[in-house]
């Protein structure tokens, strides 16, 4: 993974980076609800979309 990674232009890993950083960013501003994405406590199971 690395290694590929390590073949890429410097601005092609960025804009990758930054286009995850958006996605997520932009989740946040939709409302997504899971309690660790808003600082919540991850153990609080009502919240927390894990099994």
């Amino acid at each position: 993974m690395l290694s590929t990674i390590s073949h890429w232009p410097v601005a092609t890993v960025l804009e990758v980076l930054m286009g995850y950083g958006h996605a997520v960013l932009m989740q946040s501003l939709m409302g997504e609800t899971t309690a660790v994405a808003h600082g919540g406590n991850p153990q609080d199971r009502t919240a927390s979309p894990r099994p």
